[in-house]
């Protein structure tokens, strides 16, 4: 009689026994959450106006809302929106940046 093989710690994949095929693996993309583990981010703390942080909300309210019209699983979190918010800072002629900051 042959011993039935031990499940124990195998999770989800006493459901799989075939094993992911070569393809599937391949397809397989990573979550928000092992994205964000992989990319080194640091903490700041910044001060915004209050109509500002009820903006910034506002924003990943609808933003959130488009994604998932779209058929889209992805969350979107203000620190997300902050960080691209200064990519498009930076990416501005400082020039103008200055004539804002003088005005």
């Amino acid at each position: 009689m042959v011993k039935r093989q031990s499940i124990k710690g195998l999770g989800r994949e006493i459901y799989f026994r075939g094993g992911p095929t070569e393809a599937s693996k391949q397809a397989n993309f990573l979550t928000d959450k092992q994205v964000k583990q992989q990319i080194s981010l640091e903490r700041a703390t910044f001060y915004v106006k209050p109509e500002q942080q009820e903006r910034l909300e506002t924003l990943k309210i609808k933003l959130r809302s488009r994604l998932r019209e779209r058929g889209e699983r992805r969350a979107i979190d203000k620190s997300e929106l902050v960080r691209l918010a200064l990519d498009l800072l930076t990416e501005q002629d400082e020039n103008e940046l200055l004539e804002r900051l003088a005005s």
